[in-house]
């Protein structure tokens, strides 16, 4: 049997399917096995697909043949292929990523079954996260005090956004042996050599030679951990000598080169026979798992995460709590949250609830899980987030999640109604001023203040500005809306105060955000 989803249907964590609820497939609570799954025809445009299996067995019928997918096992699609079907057995766990080209650092074998190592498995896993749950971004502190590799091509560095030093600092990235001195780039640019410094200081933190320094330090730790010598490093990415590499490296990182290498460096296993020797393991097409952080948010539904490997930690309002392999944490709707992530680490969103199932920030709780609940988790996760889908299933009905609350969570219970109604109001329309909101209800400002903070750990004025950035990476990513009509949606009245205060949290304008996080309208990118 082959389900095929409706041409245009949108599978994206921020936008929310609403049809008529249907009986779950299984009881809550009661999970011996994981009801087989179906896949209908589907056709990835601008991304790779990669579908892979942690226990079972699948069938995935693409480019007119059957291939078989068993346990840890995967298949590469490239872009613009066509998957007639992908059906699992019962009891079968399998998931799907989608990946831009430009994240692959090595080719992997297309259209075949390849096997897969828990490494492996991890990266993958990493994928789905980044894709599900779109703006993480590298986190430049962790990995200045990281001994082990990020993957891409400038994880942590931090990327002025001034014209001048970002035209600078896009050539360096291109060529970390670029030598031009400042004096010469501000005779090409137009400007001074004082300005460049200044915009350096100003918008990374560092002059620009350190910040050089550092962008071929991280350019060197990709090279050494896919093999290349410590002499060869030096001369690829623009060190006088070895010596001053090392002497580099060191001041930096704490440790030679060649230790770190030694540490760190991955190995492909083994190829068994055949041609399997002629593609990359996914660690070697996907590179390593650095350290990352998501970019603030505040939900408008609640998200159940676990830490499928590694530490982390989430800020959750004005509390932060550690993580660590096998916890699950719900992050309660309209909650500002930001999730970072060590090396090493891999996140998995599990699933959602609506609003209305009240969720209290402060009631929140680590729930540590077992081994053999990872595979429910992670079934979870697929069936929440990609096409795969048991039937019947309906993907916004509570039952399907509602065993995961935590016991400090009664799901029928009331919420507090007057935070409810300020955190389901459009931010847009108002009222847009804590003192309004307690005129409009009649409640005392101190009092209400009070509450408010409570529940979500921040004050309104903060807690509605970051709900207004929230919504304007959306648009910006997802949409070809103009930056000035934009700034009217979330709530600014003129595009130069939007911009001012999204450049201010971001780091960068909204036309560079839209240009380095846009995504493809989804119609576009996954037809079926």
């Amino acid at each position: 049997m082959t389900i095929s989803l409706p041409r245009g249907t949108r599978v994206h964590p921020h936008l929310r399917h609403h049809a008529t609820r249907s009986a779950p497939p299984w009881s809550a609570g009661e999970r011996p096995d994981f009801p087989a799954c179906w896949l209908g025809e589907i056709t990835v445009h601008n991304r790779h697909h990669v579908f892979w299996v942690t226990v079972g067995q699948a069938q995935c019928n693409v480019n007119g043949q059957t291939l078989t997918v068993g346990r840890d096992q995967c298949v590469w699609i490239p872009a613009g292929t066509t998957v007639t079907s992908i059906v699992t057995e019962p009891g079968t766990v399998g998931t799907s990523a989608l990946i831009s080209p430009g994240n692959l650092v090595g080719q992997p074998r297309w259209l075949g079954v390849c096997d897969l190592s828990g490494a492996d498995s991890d990266v993958l896993a990493r994928q789905f996260s980044r894709w599900s749950m779109p703006y993480w971004t590298d986190s430049g502190s962790a990995v200045r005090n990281s001994p082990t590799p990020p993957s891409g091509t400038t994880a942590g560095v931090p990327v002025p956004y001034s014209r001048a030093a970002r035209t600078i600092a896009e050539s360096v990235l291109r060529d970390p042996a670029e030598n031009t001195c400042i004096s010469d780039w501000a005779e090409k640019l137009g400007t001074s050599g004082r300005q460049i410094t200044r915009q350096f200081h100003a918008e990374t933190g560092m002059s620009y030679r350190d910040w050089r320094t550092m962008v071929r330090i991280d350019r060197a730790r990709q090279l050494l951990r896919h093999g290349e010598s410590v002499a060869g490093c030096a001369a690829v990415v623009g060190f006088t000598s070895a010596p001053a590499f090392i002497r580099a490296f060191r001041a930096l990182l704490g440790t030679t080169p060649g230790a770190w290498a030694d540490i760190v460096r991955y190995h492909s296993p083994s190829a068994p026979s055949g041609n399997d020797h002629l593609h990359h393991s996914a660690v070697n097409c996907l590179g390593g798992l650095p350290p990352v952080r998501t970019m603030p948010r505040v939900n408008r539904y609640h998200i159940l995460i676990w830490i499928r490997c590694g530490t982390g930690s989430l800020d959750l309002g004005d509390g932060q709590i550690s993580l660590k392999a096998g916890d699950t944490i719900w992050i309660p709707a309209g909650v500002w949250h930001v999730v970072t992530l060590d090396e090493g680490a891999v996140l998995v969103p599990v699933g959602e609830l609506p609003a209305s199932v009240p969720m209290r920030r402060h009631l929140m709780s680590v729930v540590s899980t077992d081994e053999g609940k990872a595979r429910d988790l992670m079934y979870r996760a697929g069936i929440n987030y990609t096409h795969l889908r048991p039937w019947p299933f309906e993907w916004n009905d509570p039952a399907n999640m509602l065993d995961l609350l935590p016991p400090s969570v009664t799901p029928y219970g009331r919420p507090d109604a007057v935070i409810s109604r300020i955190l389901e109001s459009d931010p847009v329309k108002g009222p847009w001023t804590l003192t309004r909101w307690s005129e409009q209800l009649g409640i005392p400002l101190a009092r209400l203040s009070a509450r408010f903070r409570r529940e979500t750990g921040q004050s309104f004025t903060v807690w509605l500005s970051d709900l207004r950035m929230n919504r304007a990476r959306v648009l910006l990513s997802t949409t070809g809306t103009s930056v000035t009509r934009i700034a009217g949606e979330v709530g600014y009245p003129t595009v130069s105060g939007f911009t001012r205060a999204f450049t201010s949290r971001h780091g960068m304008t909204p036309t560079e955000f839209r240009r380095r996080y846009m995504l493809s309208v989804l119609y576009e990118e996954v037809t079926g």
